[in-house]
């Protein structure tokens, strides 16, 4: 900790260098942390709950460290998100899930933008927001998929009774296609 301290307290000629030190020294943590992790919290010698709580901590404590206080942006958007998932019905969690999540991260990008311009760099929280967006709708839409009747998960260019789409035959995918074929076979025994 005290290393962080003396690196970050470096001279730097912009706010831009200082985010750009920032960045890095959190990226050299985090790699020797992964080693740490790795050796001291091994899946043999610790439960996952402990291994899930040290993750998040120091997922927590990087975020800070990179973006200061919008890092609670992050726990604010997985937050409504999961309580979403958690009180809504599975039949439109995905939907309500994936407003909810965009809308944040539009007013959060608009207001980073318009209201909160000084005129010089600042570190991008917006950026990270965008993988949590995609990475929450995405677990929304894999809580739903099971819960869908058959005929939902067909593919849109198949004819009915189908479930992969009709391969391109040209003479130089034979073999490709003959593939694709006994897949579609196999899968229409299972069913």
């Amino acid at each position: 900790m005290f290393l962080l301290q003396k690196v970050m307290n470096l001279p730097c000629r912009s706010r831009q260098d200082s985010g750009l030190v920032n960045f890095v020294v959190c990226q050299l943590c985090a790699l020797i942390s992964a080693f740490w992790f790795r050796l001291f919290l091994h899946p043999s010698k610790t439960s996952p709950f402990v291994r899930h709580v040290v993750a998040t901590v120091l997922g927590l404590y990087f975020a800070t460290f990179c973006f200061g206080w919008y890092a609670l942006h992050f726990l604010l958007q997985s937050g409504l998100t999961y309580g979403i998932m958690i009180l809504t019905g599975v039949e439109h969690m995905h939907k309500y899930c994936l407003v909810v999540a965009l809308s944040y991260l539009s007013l959060c990008q608009i207001t980073r933008v318009y209201v909160f311009d000084y005129g010089m760099y600042s570190a991008d929280f917006t950026g990270p927001m965008m993988v949590i967006t995609q990475k929450i709708t995405s677990l929304a839409l894999s809580r739903i998929l099971p819960h869908l009747p058959h005929r939902d998960r067909r593919h849109a260019g198949c004819q009915s009774g189908e479930l992969l789409p009709k391969p391109f035959t040209s003479p130089t995918r034979q073999t490709h296609t003959a593939g694709l074929t006994l897949s579609r076979q196999a899968l229409q025994q299972h069913i």
